[in-house]
C-alpha cells in the first residue's frame, strides 16, 4: 500500500507499507510527520 501526499506544485511525499503489515496509529503518526517536515523543507 501507498500514501502520497501531493499539492498543487506536485508530489510532497510517497510512503510505502509493507506487504503483510496493516495501519495502526504509530504508523499514521510517522507518515504525518515526515509529510509536515517535507513541506517544511520544500517551502
Amino acid at each position: 500500500m501507498a500514501t502520497v501526499f501531493w499539492d498543487s506544485q506536485g508530489i510532497i511525499l510517497i510512503d510505502y507499507l509493507e506487504k503483510g503489515k496493516t495501519i495502526t496509529g504509530k504508523p499514521v503518526e510517522s507518515i504525518l510527520l515526515l509529510y509536515f517536515y517535507s513541506k517544511m523543507i520544500k517551502g
